[in-house]
């Protein structure tokens, strides 16, 4: 092998700069595509000596310098003209990357000598080192037509591989706006040579020309297939590298932060083994948005300051306004206004991309904003606006029409606010239509866009138009949990599977639509009842009224999030306990009891003050739309950490608890009872049949958890059973409570009683269960998870979880992500669960009750009011008692013993 080849070769790593371009993304991910590495044959210069110089500045690069200045003398000298070239290039790559304007000179210096003899194959390696040079230096459109010209020389020379690497490289710095036809002819041409680091770097970049658009579904199987052209090959780690970063970007833009999290980890320790710095930058970068996503701020700010150190250090200047511009991002994030407005003025004054751009313009918005300068900040969002319609990225371009109706809002320019609005949402829908078809990612873009339908609902409430308001919060609500409910109904359903893609999802393929106003009326009127459906901004409380007469009403009440958080976690039992001065806690223990779940509850009588205030929040402000008959039916639709709110509790001026003047039930969005009607309809058609499964035992689980034995439970089962016809019942308690024989009775089951321990894992939600009794000879429990409910078939019009805090989970903007949405797709029309940890005696009191009421033809809403209402007179009454350390005490008329239970879907 010729020396020529082994210099040039080496040269080409240590000169080129990163072929990374900047791939739009509304929250400024970098994109990795792996640079091209042609290895190239030269002629050796005609001189040995000069030859033998070169060798040794290759050899030795810390004198390379002096090496290469000699062998350009002597080729001068002796008339060497491919010496010369050679001499040049090497002195490009002996100076420091960040001597751009040198490493210029020295190539354009090689370049009409390579010239001069005609070595092509030469000319278009050099000319392709200086596009990569000129990116470097931020002169992407110079350093394209580098790119371009290198790419012609490659193929006169036959070079077919490194003319397709030259010409995406041009690309990547903004050539060509790459046409589909274009790269599909780009991935033909490098298949066939083949060249799989070339044809997987194609389908990354067409992957990221997808994700531009918003078609993250084909990004997604642009990525996959670039993925498996590199796992059958033999491909470098930056490669990889590469596609990984991309992979995450895509991830996090479908709100899975977490997963993306873990391709960039594993992207940067493969860019740190390899020693790539340039890399490492994008990837620390991307890192740092993944961070940011997650609220972990000042972790998110180390990171792009520790990137931006390093692109300085490295002289990637075209990396240093973007982490500059990211910076004053986060500034943003953590409140610190000032130094936002302060940062992202300096960065547009810098100029960039119109994406980046946009994205920059938008953010100065919004701290202008803040700063209460909002002729400024119109101004800046406008500008968001122009740049983001130039710039060809969807996401951008709606982010920026979000600003700008958020300031038009404030300075009531409603009609502006809302052309802008609705704009900006129907780029978001058409994004959705393109989402990766699982349920996790469809619950992450939906949890991203929020703040969109915050801002709409604002508007138009402020324009009296209560009816549009109402159907954008029910285009907001749930809707992933819909399509996973629509896809579940498909004729095609039963070949699904099962994803698994770095992160446990199921597929989901339908698009659902949202009711309308009207429909929701004519719920109502099929119901007989009355909807309230709440929707809760940063800043403020909408509630409406929906009656069967198609009337609607509107409340809108100041209050923040923060605010109506704190006052919902006050209701919490647990929750308020721990809030408890010690000095008084160490007292109250002695009169607890302890709850199912382990945990204790004092029997103080005292009613929370929460409950008021919350009533007067959320009732007070629609009263008088309220049916005035005892026993109506309210259908509740929460929002946000109302989701965690027993509304039977709460309590008015009066003393009087909701739910003694009103049965309730609850839906997450109206639409899912287009499906619990369907599930209803199923259950119909079944003979009775009521698997009644108790579980008295206490565990140790292996995360440390200890739950007590719960013995009432079995108390419980044998009480309800009673009230039941004996041929329907099959009662699965101790040494029964086996997973086969649950799962057996569950497939004929059109009642399910659950009684024992259930463990939530907010982290993933997939992951949490329900106990039952221990294998034989283990002391393991059988567990049945919320991704095994997920699997099963039922046919139920009703499941009631009595253990604790079965009805909560990890809130998103999709609802509660637990074990009711887990049922709802199983098959069940109707679910019965608690929002706290339940008192053991109280539960054995409740819910016979409301098995009585059923087995006597009522409603599910009725019967559970009932038992409710009894549970209460009989507190009231003193005949409820509990064992404490204190002995046995008589419970007081107190919400935490009788509202944990709540209704969700049909009535």
């Amino acid at each position: 092998m010729p020396l020529g080849y082994i210099r040039v070769c080496w040269l080409a790593l240590l000169i080129g700069a990163s072929a990374l371009g900047q791939s739009p993304a509304p929250t400024c991910d970098l994109t990795h595509v792996p640079r091209p590495k042609p290895h190239l044959t030269f002629v050796d210069p005609n001189d040995a000596e000069v030859s033998a110089l070169l060798d040794k500045g290759y050899a030795d690069p810390s004198k390379g310098k002096d090496f290469f200045a000699q062998a350009l003398t002597l080729a001068q000298s002796r008339n060497d003209v491919c010496g010369q070239a050679l001499a040049e290039y090497g002195e490009a790559a002996a100076l420091d990357r960040a001597q751009t304007a040198d490493i210029q000179q020295h190539l354009q210096k090689s370049i009409e000598l390579f010239s001069s003899i005609n070595a092509t194959h030469a000319l278009g390696q050099a000319h392709y080192i200086l596009g990569r040079t000129l990116q470097r230096a931020n002169k992407a459109v110079q350093g394209a037509s580098m790119a371009m010209q290198s790419a012609e020389e490659f193929t006169a020379s036959g070079d077919r591989e490194h003319a397709i690497s030259s010409r995406l490289s041009a690309i990547l710095m903004g050539q060509s706006d790459a046409p589909t036809k274009e790269l599909q002819a780009l991935r033909d041409e490098a298949h066939a040579i083949p060249s799989a680091g070339t044809e997987s770097s194609i389908l990354q970049l067409w992957g990221d020309r997808e994700f531009a658009v918003g078609h993250f579904s084909e990004a997604h199987d642009r990525y996959e297939q670039a993925r498996q052209v590199l796992e059958d090959c033999n491909c470098d780690n930056e490669t990889l590298a590469g596609l990984l970063v991309s992979m995450g970007r895509l991830e996090r833009m479908q709100g899975q932060p977490q997963v993306a999290l873990k391709y960039y980890d594993r992207a940067l320790k493969l860019q740190l083994a390899d020693g790539d710095d340039e890399y490492s930058i994008q990837t620390m970068n991307a890192m740092a948005v993944a961070y940011d996503a997650l609220g972990q701020l000042h972790e998110s700010l180390a990171l792009y300051q520790r990137a931006l150190a390093q692109a300085n250090a490295a002289g990637v200047k075209q990396f240093v306004p973007l982490l500059e511009g990211n910076i004053g991002g986060e500034y943003l994030k953590l409140k610190r206004w000032a130094d936002a407005a302060r940062q992202l003025k300096m960065v547009i004054a810098k100029g960039s991309n119109n994406y980046q751009m946009s994205i920059r313009y938008g953010q100065l918005s919004e701290a202008l904003f803040q700063l209460g300068r909002l002729t400024e900040a119109y101004d800046a969002a406008s500008e968001g606006v122009r740049l983001g319609s130039n710039g060809g990225d969807h996401e951008s371009l709606a982010d920026a029409l979000e600003d700008r109706a958020k300031i038009a809002t404030a300075q009531k320019h409603y009609e502006s606010a809302l052309a802008d609005i609705h704009e900006a949402l129907a780029i978001r829908e058409e994004i959705r239509s393109h989402l990766v078809p699982d349920d996790a990612r469809k619950q992450g873009y939906n949890e991203r866009i929020q703040s969109l339908y915050d801002v709409s609902i604002e508007s138009l409430t402020a324009m009296g138009k209560k009816r549009e308001a109402l159907e954008t919060a029910e285009i907001a609500r749930a809707r992933a949990f819909l399509d996973l409910m629509g896809t579940q109904e498909s004729p095609t359903a039963a070949g699904l599977k099962h994803l698994s893609i770095d992160a446990p999802s199921f597929a989901s393929y339908v698009s659902a639509e949202p009711f309308t106003a009207a429909q929701m009326s004519d719920a109502a009127a099929h119901y007989h009842s009355t909807i309230l459906a709440y929707w809760i901004t940063d800043d403020a409380l909408y509630t409406w009224v929906v009656a069967a007469d198609g009337t609607i009403h509107e409340a809108r009440v100041p209050i923040t999030r923060t605010r109506l958080a704190k006052l919902v976690s006050e209701t919490d039992a647990a929750e308020s306990k721990s809030k408890t001065p010690a000095t008084e806690l160490t007292q109250a223990r002695k009169s607890e009891i302890t709850t199912r779940g382990g945990a204790s509850v004092s029997v103080d009588s005292a009613k929370p003050e929460a409950w008021r205030t919350l009533y007067d929040l959320l009732i007070a402000p629609i009263e008088r739309y309220l049916p005035q008959k005892r026993g109506g039916l309210l259908t509740i639709i929460p929002h946000h950490e109302l989701f965690q709110l027993s509304f039977a509790a709460l309590t008015s001026k009066g003393g009087e608890y909701l739910v003694e003047r009103y049965a309730l039930h609850s839906v997450p969005a109206s639409a899912l009872l287009r499906y619990t009607q369907e599930n209803e309809q199923r259950a119909a058609a079944l003979a009775p049949h009521y698997p009644l499964v108790a579980n008295p035992t206490g565990f140790a689980l292996e995360n440390g958890l200890t739950l007590p034995a719960i013995p009432a439970t079995l108390t419980e089962v044998r009480s309800i059973a009673r009230l039941l016809p004996a041929d329907a019942v099959t009662s699965l308690s101790g040494p029964k409570a086996q997973e086969t024989a649950v799962t057996d009775a569950l497939q004929s089951a059109t009642v399910v009683h659950f009684a024992t321990h259930a463990v939530l894992d907010d982290a993933d939600p997939r992951r949490s269960l329900l106990l039952f009794y221990p294998l034989p000879d283990t002391r393991d429990p059988v567990r049945l998870t919320t991704a095994d409910i997920y699997r099963l078939k039922l046919h139920t019009n009703l499941v009631v979880l009595s253990a604790c805090r079965t009805g909560l989970g990890r809130i998103t903007g999709d609802g509660i992500d637990g074990f009711s949405r887990a049922f709802f797709y199983a098959g069940t029309a109707s679910f019965v669960a608690t929002l706290w940890d339940v008192a053991d005696q109280p539960t054995s009191i409740l819910l016979p009750r409301f098995y009585r009421e059923l087995n006597a033809g009522k409603s599910r809403s009725a019967a559970l009011r009932t038992a409710q209402l009894e549970l209460i007179q009989a507190l009231r009454d003193g005949k409820v008692h509990a064992h404490t350390a204190l002995g046995t005490v008589t419970l007081p008329e107190n919400p935490n013993f009788w509202a944990a239970f709540s209704l969700s879907g049909e009535p």
